[in-house]
């Protein structure tokens, strides 16, 4: 597993070149209809300025099988700024989608995050019509709306949060302007007209969730035909990652993840503690207060 955030400041020209070979590579095998012109795949977007990747390799060939491509998208919220997390695409090699990696592309890259950003809260993004991938969001994440246990009248941050995306963001997940909100059910009408377009699915081609609530609930609510899509709006914080720990990661990979997680949290968390508490360092950057 690979975690690459802003490729395109981090990397080389070669090394961007291989990870664009690489995520061609997988879509290939996994959408034969290929013909993706947003986001990462557009020629002339800027998403790997913004964007993390995280990429899975076979140990046997270094072949690789699956990817899952984050983007900040800057919002207002409380009159603050606020950076939200959209969780974007994920493509699985067909012959591997039953291996258990959705632990790793759903969860793990978003608890780093969230322990690198000193345990802030991050809100969280996500635009489907797949209903294995709404389950997999709402039993990942925290405070999901829409979900089919939290289908009601939509709370007002969530709410905020979908209208500035739905404003100027569509970009961020191909959809077009044609495309019309829903904000009572946060549906996206005719989402596939923004460089998505071979995305859309039909009900049967959609992959489904083991739980028929989450079948039933996509199914009862979107038009398929037209190309519909529901974005929802959940947030990564301890109770997220607590149940995530507890019930996501296999046994074996407890360790080593606790170990990541470890170092991150002492590179953006216990690091500034200790020396602040060091009377004898110059604070300079570490002051919180800018002049």
């Amino acid at each position: 597993m690979r975690v690459i955030e802003r490729p395109a400041y981090s990397l080389n020209e070669t090394e961007l070149k291989e990870l664009r070979e690489s995520l061609k590579q997988i879509v290939k095998k996994s959408i034969p209809k290929e013909n993706l012109n947003y986001g990462i795949f557009s020629e002339t977007s800027d998403a790997f300025k913004t964007n993390i990747i995280t990429i899975i390799y076979t140990l046997e060939d270094n072949r690789p099988i699956a990817f899952n491509s984050l983007s900040w998208i800057n919002t207002q919220l409380k009159g603050k700024d606020e950076e939200l997390l959209h969780l974007g695409l994920v493509v699985i090699d067909p012959d591997v989608r039953e291996g258990g990696l959705s632990w790793i592309l759903y969860g793990l890259t978003t608890i780093l995050l969230f322990v690198r950003k000193k345990l802030s809260p991050i809100w969280v993004s996500n635009v489907t019509q797949v209903p294995a991938i709404i389950g997999k969001v709402t039993q990942s994440f925290d405070s999901v709306y829409p979900s089919p246990g939290n289908f009601g009248k939509p709370p007002f941050i969530h709410l905020w949060l979908a209208r500035q995306i739905m404003k100027d963001k569509r970009y961020v997940f191909g959809v077009g302007p044609e495309a019309e909100f829903d904000a009572e059910k946060f549906i996206i009408k005719n989402s596939y007209t923004g460089g998505s377009d071979h995305l859309k699915k039909k009900f049967s081609e959609a992959q489904p969730h083991r739980d028929a609530i989450y079948n039933d609930f996509c199914k009862n609510n979107l038009d398929y035909d037209r190309g519909d899509d529901f974005i929802q709006i959940g947030q990564i914080n301890l109770n997220m990652t607590k149940k995530f720990l507890m019930k996501s990661v296999p046994k074996k990979s407890v360790m080593r993840i606790a170990i990541s997680l470890f170092f991150v949290s002492l590179q953006s968390v216990l690091s500034p503690v200790l020396l602040w508490l060091d009377y004898n360092h110059k604070y300079g950057e570490l002051r919180p207060w800018k002049k």
